[in-house]
């Protein structure tokens, strides 16, 4: 699976609006449950605030990957967000958000999930991934930066 099959369009959000980690949980799982009205967003909520109290999500500077496994979803779920004014997220260097890849998968999945992380945390490392993502002002752009990332990336870590 990749980080386009996981992010599309209809699941990404550009300028969110949420002040801190509970407005934004909340927005984005909207966001998921507005795509796909079958799941349940009690327990996608849950999911992520399990995983949350464990430790901080947000470890790289201005980048959060809130996950959580529940078995409400039957594939992994995911969903961008991009916040101009940053977002008090408790982030280890203590400093707002502006990006946020939100991951939700199954309790059975398996590894599948680490090879999505393990993708986007080698776009991630990309001197200007995170600025070009910043610079976009629709969805379909961010989908097609994410794209061109991956494709760049290759088959080389599938």
């Amino acid at each position: 699976m990749t980080l386009a099959e996981v992010f599309n369009p209809n699941i990404i959000k550009v300028g969110l609006e949420s002040d801190d980690k509970d407005e934004l949980f909340e927005e984005m799982v909207q966001v998921i449950v507005d795509s796909d009205s079958s799941l349940n967003r009690g327990k996608l909520l849950e999911a992520l605030e399990q995983r949350e109290s464990l430790m901080s999500t947000g470890i790289i500077h201005d980048v959060a990957v809130p996950h959580g496994k529940t078995d409400a979803v039957k594939n992994i779920v995911g969903c961008v967000g991009l916040s101009k004014k940053g977002i008090d997220y408790d982030s280890l260097d203590n400093e707002p958000v502006h990006i946020v890849f939100m991951l939700i998968y199954p309790t059975d999945l398996g590894e599948e999930n680490l090879h999505i992380f393990k993708r986007l945390a080698i776009i991630l490392e990309s001197g200007s991934f995170k600025s070009d993502l910043l610079q976009q002002q629709t969805p379909q752009g961010v989908y097609e930066v994410i794209c061109r990332y991956e494709e760049e990336l290759g088959d080389m870590y599938v």
